[in-house]
C-alpha cells in the first residue's frame, strides 16, 4: 500500500500507525481520506439546502470575514510591532474585534 495518509496528516498519522500497527494504522488512514472525501463531496452535492437551511446569509458571512480580518491583522500588529506573547496577542485581537464590533453594531 502507499503511504499516503502519512503525506496528508503527517505526524497524526505517525501517532495512528503506532497505537494500532502498520497495517491497521494504514487502512484507518485511508478511510479518514476516503471519509473526509466523500463528506466534501455530500456538503457540495448539497450546498443549495444547506446555503439556505443554515440560516446564515450573505451579511453574515461578510460580518464573519471582516472579524477575522481584523483579528488576524491585530495579531500581526501585536506580535510583530508590540513583540507580546502568541496568546496574549490572540486574546487581545479577539477582544478588540469584538468590542469593534459591538461598537458598529450600537452605532449603525
Amino acid at each position: 500500500m502507499s503511504d499516503i495518509p502519512t503525506m496528508i496528516f503527517g505526524s497524526i498519522q505517525e501517532d495512528i500507525v503506532s497505537v494500532f500497527g502498520a497495517p491497521l494504522g494504514l487502512l484507518i488512514g485511508h478511510l479518514l481520506i476516503i471519509a473526509i472525501i466523500a463528506l466534501v463531496v455530500l456538503a457540495y452535492q448539497n450546498r443549495r439546502h444547506i446555503y439556505e437551511k443554515s440560516g446564515f446569509g450573505k451579511n453574515n458571512a461578510i460580518e464573519l470575514f471582516s472579524f477575522l480580518l481584523l483579528s488576524i491583522i491585530q495579531l500581526i500588529i501585536y506580535t510583530s510591532v508590540f513583540e507580546f506573547a502568541q496568546s496574549a496577542s490572540v486574546l487581545l485581537a479577539v477582544v478588540g474585534s469584538l468590542l469593534l464590533s459591538w461598537v458598529m453594531y450600537m452605532i449603525g
